[in-house]
């Protein structure tokens, strides 16, 4: 136990592993952990020049993981928060970025702001595509041709989800699960045509 403690990129994976398996509270307790281990609590994150570079990708992650929580908890503003908060601590090229952008995607469009909500999906497929990420990059795309649908423009969401085929039969993924939603999505549309 020591050796992860005192190790923040052990720290971060357990206590992502902790979200993973549904242990909320014990991810909890592990973030406030690494908080009072490094002193880098709440009550310092701002102003963000005071606070080391050098503990950016630890705050951008425990922010990430509480995003996590706060999602599965439906607690949307502080979904909003957290992921802002994340994105502003991450580093651009973090795999966590693409996962945190589109919790914030849905976040928006749940408390009704399709118009940043489309941004953010938007913004989390091109991460996720960019850094190989390809189930967070179909899941995105399909929440924002879903957006699009919902709001009326069945078009423009169809081309969106073929934006989503093409891609997958470029790199030779026509069969992967990630797709899933994206069929379903374009039988949706389908089925609003009665084709």
């Amino acid at each position: 136990m020591e050796v992860v403690q005192s190790r923040p990129v052990l720290s971060v994976i357990q206590a992502w592993t902790c979200f993973l398996m549904g242990h909320l509270d014990e991810a909890e307790y592990l973030l406030q952990h690494m908080e009072q281990r490094y002193n880098i609590g709440a009550e310092r994150l701002e102003p963000v020049e005071e606070i080391p570079q050098p503990f950016f990708p630890l705050l951008g992650e425990i922010a990430a993981i509480r995003a996590s929580i706060a999602v599965v908890q439906a607690d949307r503003p502080r979904t909003i928060e957290l992921s802002q908060q994340a994105l502003k601590y991450l580093a651009p090229d973090t795999a966590s970025v693409g996962l945190v952008t589109w919790y914030l995607g849905l976040a928006y469009w749940l408390t009704g702001n399709p118009m940043d909500a489309s941004k953010a999906m938007t913004q989390a497929y091109t991460h996720s595509l960019a850094h190989g990420n390809i189930y967070f990059a179909f899941m995105a795309i399909h929440e924002l041709a879903s957006i699009q649908a919902i709001q009326g423009h069945l078009h423009q969401a169809e081309h969106t989800y073929q934006q989503a085929f093409h891609f997958a039969k470029e790199r030779g993924e026509q069969t992967t699960i990630a797709l899933g939603p994206i069929h379903v999505g374009m039988g949706n549309l389908q089925r609003e045509w009665n084709n």
